[in-house]
């Protein structure tokens, strides 16, 4: 027996899908920044201080990623020589800050999904103005994240930073991981924020 079909409802039902369709927001991964970046530290209080910029490389087979180099290029920035190694260290009132170049392997790429490469080339260590020694326990690391507009902005946390000083069998291994991160409290530290934009 053969089935019958309403047309008038059969194009009632297509018209309604076709209209839910064009109301429903299409769902799309922010925009990966492209080109020259300004990185800036942003205090508590909303002052900034520029450190220096990123570079942003499409990947021409690989949509999702772009891979990045950075630069801290601020003429504030000085040479310390600390626990037998040397370091860019901002200095300031409250701490001096001194950058940790990430000691293994970073492809230096990043997708909307995951910007840990950035954020692993983007580590610091902060110490009191006198003394000649650092501490890995002193680490910070920005947790990041990627806006709609392009810009990655990164909240301070702490974190210590010795797992770092044992070379890992595989040196592209990603050693620090969230569990270790612990959010800093806006006021302990000389800044909070991170942005790249």
């Amino acid at each position: 027996m053969a089935k019958c079909f309403n047309r008038s409802g059969l194009r009632t039902g297509l018209i309604a899908l076709l209209l839910l369709g064009m109301a429903m927001p299409s769902i799309a991964s922010p925009a990966l920044p492209q080109g020259q970046k300004t990185i800036t530290l942003i205090s508590a209080a909303g002052e900034r201080h520029v450190i220096g910029h990123a570079t942003f490389t499409a990947q021409p087979d690989h949509n999702d990623t772009t891979t990045f180099d950075i630069k801290l290029d601020a003429p504030e920035f000085s040479e310390e020589f600390l626990s037998m190694r040397p370091f860019s260290c901002l200095a300031g009132e409250k701490e001096m800050w001194c950058h940790l170049a990430y000691p293994y392997d970073l492809k230096k790429q990043i997708s909307a999904a995951d910007l840990t490469d950035l954020e692993y080339a983007l580590l610091f260590l902060h110490k009191p103005q006198t003394g000649y020694g650092i501490d890995p326990w002193n680490g910070l690391y920005f947790k990041m994240s990627l806006g709609e507009d392009g810009a990655i902005t990164g909240t301070l946390h702490d974190v210590n930073l010795d797992p770092l000083g044992v070379p890992p069998a595989d040196r592209s291994a990603r050693l620090i991981g969230p569990e270790n991160l612990t959010v800093s409290d806006p006021a302990t530290h000389r800044f909070a924020k991170i942005e790249i934009k």
